[in-house]
């Protein structure tokens, strides 16, 4: 018998799209559960459709970032009763997914795993909006028609199995934000699994809010306040002994060179400036909160 398929979908300020793209997403699952992150009860979202009989809306009440909002519901039986075999399905309020996306995930996870392959966990191919195409990663081998294997997946339709969360603790909780998909991959990979990734499914992604080339290197611009996130997350994954050492190498890359560069070609400087330096202060004092706003 084949497991159920759960969704899980963070909430941070959500509008009424959003709460249309759980819609799509409740569509194709047989439970979704959506992780309020925001300081306000936003259930007046839902409810109004019969549709919404299949979501489950839990406000946290403040931010506890992506990781441990995840962790909270995977882990308390209070917020969902887990079978080992239940596909979990991960997503972000901005993602809105086409008819049979997740079937069509789940028909790769599983045809990868009869091949032989220890599939952790499968993503779609995401087409950025900023940079106009869809994003395959280079680095991939490729096993399938559909499917490659890949070094990490995004978390927005990151599909697994409750059974393969335990077996790596669940995500990390002092991975905030911006790294804990690719923290997540990595833990799997140390436990000898393999991330693949189909085209069979493709996702609408934005990556920051603008990109742009300097000198060969892709600098993608989100809000000020993100470098922050961006800047700890990294300084905490240099410590992670599961994290690949070509990766820890990107990642310091990514804290310096291209942190500079987004700098250099950013209007508003000083902030993120700040925000950077402050980032790197609270990875030195081992503080995981949230930032005050």
């Amino acid at each position: 018998m084949a497991g159920r398929i759960v969704s899980l979908v963070t909430f941070f300020d959500p509008n009424s799209t959003n709460a249309n793209n759980v819609r799509a997403i409740a569509a194709q699952s047989d439970s979704t559960i959506v992780m309020d992150n925001s300081r306000s009860d936003n259930s007046r979202l839902f409810g109004s459709r019969p549709e919404d009989e299949k979501i489950r809306y839990i406000a946290n009440g403040s931010n506890l970032g992506l990781s441990t909002a995840f962790n909270t519901c995977l882990t308390d039986s209070r917020h969902f009763a887990w079978n080992a075999d239940d596909y979990v399905v991960f997503f972000d309020q901005d993602t809105h997914i086409e008819p049979n996306h997740i079937a069509a995930l789940i028909e790769e996870f599983d045809t990868l795993n009869r091949l032989g392959y220890k599939v952790g966990c499968i993503g779609p191919a995401y087409y950025e909006t900023n940079a106009q195409k869809t994003r395959i990663p280079k680095l991939r081998k490729e096993v399938s028609p559909t499917s490659m294997l890949v070094e990490k997946v995004i978390t927005s339709s990151m599909l697994t199995t409750y059974e393969n969360l335990q077996s790596v603790g669940f995500w990390s909780g002092d991975i905030f934000l911006d790294m804990a998909d690719y923290d997540l991959c990595w833990k799997m990979a140390d436990r000898g699994y393999v991330i693949a990734l189909t085209t069979r499914s493709v996702i609408v992604h934005e990556i920051g809010e603008s990109a742009s080339g300097v000198l060969a290197h892709n600098i993608s611009q989100s809000k000020p306040f993100r470098e922050y996130y961006q800047m700890r997350d990294r300084l905490y994954l240099l410590r992670k002994p599961y994290v690949p050492l070509a990766s820890k190498a990107v990642l310091l890359y990514e804290a310096t060179i291209q942190a500079g560069l987004r700098l250099a070609t950013s209007a508003d400087r000083a902030e993120r400036l700040r925000y950077m330096r402050l980032g790197a202060k609270h990875f030195r004092r081992g503080i995981h909160d949230p930032l005050d706003d």
